[in-house]
């Protein structure tokens, strides 16, 4: 009987010790599994952080080259408007000057026009004067029996006179354009 409780004490032992080794096999076997699956996870992570790293840098530099050609264009846009601002400005100061000239110069021809006016007025005046008088004279030479010499001389004189006032009031309009 004490041999049967020996052997039963050794077989439990052994059994003991067979249960634990299977649970340490299996404890390992669990370790070993978690650990593969860890490093599974952290290469699977390293990867993604590396990838979500490349893009983010690629999307920095793609919006870096945009900001700096949208800043090209912006600059380009804004000398373009200074100098259709410039162009403007030039452009409406020649008008104003070209305006202020022709005004001007409307001016001196409405003066000269009406000097002339003036002139031709006064050259018809002489004209219409210088032929009553003509013929006052003819009347009076008539009346005393005829024109002589002195007074055909008088009445051609008064006539190239009056001619001559009278083209120099036509002449002058003429001489100034």
């Amino acid at each position: 009987e004490k041999e049967t409780a020996e052997t039963d004490k050794r077989s439990a032992h052994e059994s003991h010790h067979a249960r634990k080794a299977r649970l340490q096999e299996e404890v390992a076997a669990a370790e070993l599994a978690t650990r593969e699956k860890y490093e599974a996870k952290m290469s699977s992570l390293e990867r993604t952080t590396e990838r979500l790293r490349r893009e983010a840098e690629e999307t920095v530099a793609s919006l870096s080259a945009e900001r700096d050609a949208l800043s090209r264009n912006l600059t380009k846009y804004k000398r373009g408007l200074l100098n259709l601002d410039a162009k403007r400005k030039s452009e409406a100061e020649t008008l104003r000057t070209e305006t202020e000239r022709l005004r001007a110069e409307r001016e001196e021809l409405q003066a000269k026009l009406e000097q002339a006016l003036d002139d031709a007025l006064s050259a018809t005046k002489a004209a219409a004067d210088a032929k009553r008088e003509s013929r006052a004279i003819a009347r009076a030479a008539k009346a005393e029996g005829g024109a002589s010499d002195e007074t055909k001389r008088k009445i051609d004189e008064i006539l190239t006179g009056a001619s001559s006032s009278s083209s120099a009031g036509i002449g002058l309009v003429a001489g100034d354009h």
